[in-house]
C-alpha cells in the first residue's frame, strides 16, 4: 500500500496541473498496484536464485520479533554453524512450521547436535535433534506483513486477478492510443 502511495504521490508531483490531477493519480495508483505484485515477485524469485527462500510467518510465537502475516527471508546453514539467538524454523511431527528462536546448541555424542528453541512470546522450550549433516533454514530478513501479500499472489485467485489487472491496464493503454491515433484526444 505504501507503493501504491508514494508512486501515485510521485505520479502527481511530475506535472502538476489541475484538470489532470484526478488522471495523474489514478495513473499513479496503477502503476503502484502493478509494480508492487512485481517488486515482491522480484524479491521472491531473486531469492531463491541466490540460494534464499521467503516464507510467511504464522502465528505469535515469536512476537513482536515477528508477526502473523510476516514475509520473512531464511538461508538454510549447516546445523553446525546455526549460533544462540538465531531465529529458526523447524517443522513439528505433525509437519506444521515451527519458528523459534535458538536458545541452547550442544553437540551429542551421536554425531548430531540438539537445537533448544523458545518462541519469545512462550514459557517452554522445545528441544530438535538434528543429524550432524542437517540443514536449519535461518531467518535473515523480514518484512512487515507482506506475507498476506505473498499468500494471496501465491492463491489461483490472485494470480489470476494480477493477470486480469495487467490485462485491462495494457487494454486501456491500447484503446488510448488507438483513439490518439484517430484524433478522438
Amino acid at each position: 500500500m505504501l507503493s501504491v502511495l508514494s508512486v501515485s504521490l510521485i505520479g502527481i508531483m511530475y506535472k502538476v496541473n489541475s484538470r489532470n490531477v484526478h488522471r495523474q493519480l489514478l495513473r499513479g495508483s496503477l502503476i503502484g498496484l502493478l509494480l508492487t505484485p512485481i517488486i515482491l515477485t522480484c524479491f521472491v524469485a531473486g531469492s531463491f536464485f541466490f540460494g534464499y527462500r521467503c516464507v510467511t510467518a504464522h502465528g505469535s510465537s515469536m512476537e513482536p520479533a515477528l508477526r502473523d502475516g510476516d514475509m520473512i527471508w531464511v538461508k538454510y546453514l549447516d546445523v553446525a554453524d546455526v549460533k544462540v539467538g538465531a531465529i529458526v524454523i523447524l517443522s513439528s511431527p505433525d509437519e506444521r512450521s515451527i519458528t523459534h528462536r535458538v536458545i541452547k546448541v550442544q553437540p551429542l555424542p551421536q554425531k548430531g547436535y540438539l537445537l533448544e528453541t523458545k518462541g519469545d512470546a512462550n514459557w517452554l522450550a522445545e528441544a530438535w535433534e538434528i543429524s550432524a549433516d542437517g540443514t536449519v533454514p535461518v531467518l535473515l530478513a523480514r518484512l512487515r506483513f507482506a506475507g498476506y501479500v505473498l499468500d494471496f499472489l501465491g492463491s489461483v485467485f490472485g494470480r489470476a486477478l494480477l493477470i486480469g489487472v495487467a490485462a485491462a491496464t495494457l487494454t486501456a493503454i491500447w484503446v488510448r492510443r488507438l483513439r490518439m491515433a484517430h484524433g478522438g484526444g
